[in-house]
């Protein structure tokens, strides 16, 4: 959808799935031109998302995700502050001033991009009702639904021109948001876009109220026209044990293609075995797990986020360019069981802004197992040091009664060796007591032992013999 501004220049999206979403290009000079993706970031498509109507950005894509304009490439090094009104007032190269390719055009997802699907177990044309806006999947509710409604929406999806609403299949499990109710279509409209409805919000119903629908029509089950395929048809798993693990392949240009496995990890796993139907991601598989595909490469270094609708919404290099070989095939394991997503022929995603991801089943694992064995340690810590505490003591007992008995046996000896010394001191004022000492000593101490008198009497002695 083109926007004029005040300078007789216009803006518009191309090759996107609905008029808020695809490659920017500028009209300057009469002619039509694309945004090189140097310094392209949110600020930037912030500003191109407001021009247009859009709501805000959501995602600002690179390597010409939309695939490669053509002609003149207007503008460079792009760097909006985020508050302009228009993206020709942002700070950038000279008009025409650049050094890129048309393999670098940047383009935009905005918030107001909207798609339409029904979710069903096993069926093509009837499941829960379900629009993408804001960023995220959510239901539509049932009220008042009546057949004019349900026939635009038949006809959206491909399914058809008439349905029924089902009112007797039990509420859903799980958390989701309830985008819209009051849906009330008229003959002119061509699209649930275009019904009247009560405002948007993320609460507009109870969970018991959310459509199921049923179409009279039934679309084809495989991929003979690439314009035909849904979503969900273009991706499916091969080589697996089930529909819901396997190598990943997709549907482009008429053919079935493969995936390198560079930058795959479980985020990416993620966004296809949402977009499957198959519930959390358990792995991202590498190096051809499942085997090695054949034909084309179709994807390479895709960086997903994880919450993507479709796998090509997420940042990758353009379709069919590629470095690798089919050895680097990638997979997935996804964790629930298949389930049947149809959705509007012409609709993608974003990277959703507001809505924080979901933690696959594997990372719950983790994080329950880690916390129970935090929780041994803790116990076991708690033991160890209420052992080593008694322990302790017992041992500092020990060391007192051990320490006391040393310090009475050290004075015990210190004392002998004072005796001693006192008794054996020579100097020059008692040499002519010694004599008569030793012989008192001798008399007087008849219970003395043997040793220290023999010795008391020798020093006397000595000291007569001076």
């Amino acid at each position: 959808m083109d926007a004029k501004s005040s300078d007789i220049r216009q803006l518009r999206l191309m090759d996107g799935d609905s008029h808020c979403s695809g490659r920017v290009e500028v009209l300057h000079q009469g002619s039509w031109g694309t945004i090189c993706d140097d310094n392209w970031d949110l600020r930037d498509a912030h500003v191109v998302c407001r021009q247009l109507g859009c709501g805000v950005a959501l995602n600002a894509t690179v390597s010409s995700h939309f695939g490669q304009g053509s002609g003149d490439i207007w503008l460079d090094e792009l760097n909006c502050t985020g508050e302009e009104t228009h993206v020709w007032k942002c700070s950038s190269q000279s008009w025409g001033q650049h050094d890129c390719w048309h393999k670098e055009d940047a383009g935009i997802i905005c918030s107001e991009f909207l798609a339409l699907r029904v979710v069903s177990e096993d069926q093509q044309c009837a499941g829960w009702l379900e629009v993408f806006y804001n960023g995220t999947w959510g239901s539509v509710c049932r009220s008042p639904m009546e057949d004019m409604t349900l026939s635009v929406i038949c006809r959206q999806l491909g399914c058809g021109d008439s349905g029924t609403l089902n009112t007797s299949v039990p509420a859903r499990e799980g958390s989701r948001p309830h985008w819209v109710d009051g849906i009330q279509c008229q003959k002119t409209d061509v699209s649930l876009w275009q019904c009247p409805s009560d405002p948007w919000n993320f609460r507009s119903c109870l969970p018991k109220d959310e459509a199921y629908m049923t179409c009279a029509g039934q679309r084809p089950k495989s991929c003979p026209d690439s314009e035909l395929c849904t979503e969900r048809e273009k991706l499916w798993l091969r080589g697996g044990d089930n529909k819901c693990s396997g190598r990943v392949e997709v549907w482009h240009k008429d053919s079935w293609g493969t995936v390198c496995d560079d930058s795959w990890g479980l985020a990416e796993a993620e966004v296809v075995c949402q977009q499957l139907g198959c519930g959390p991601a358990l792995d991202a598989r590498g190096k051809a797990a499942f085997g090695p595909g054949n034909g084309n490469i179709w994807l390479d270094e895709v960086q997903c986020k994880g919450r993507e609708s479709s796998l090509w919404a997420c940042a990758r290099a353009p379709w069919g360019h590629s470095d690798c070989k089919h050895e680097e095939d990638a997979g997935v394991m996804c964790s629930g069981e298949k389930m049947t997503i149809l959705s509007t022929p012409l609709s993608t995603s974003s990277v959703p802004a507001l809505v924080p991801g979901n933690f696959s089943l594997y990372k719950i694992l983790c994080i329950i197992l880690a916390t129970l064995l935090l929780l041994i340690l803790i116990i076991l810590g708690t033991h160890l040091g209420r052992w080593r505490a008694g322990h302790q003591a017992l041992t500092t007992e020990d060391i007192v009664e051990e320490a006391l008995y040393e310090e009475i046996e050290y004075l015990v000896k210190a004392g002998k060796i004072d005796l001693l010394d006192k008794a054996g001191t020579v100097t020059q004022d008692s040499d002519d007591k010694l004599p008569y000492y030793t012989r008192d000593s001798e008399e007087d101490e008849d219970d003395e032992s043997e040793s220290g008198s023999s010795a008391m009497y020798s020093i006397g002695w000595l000291a007569e013999q001076e």
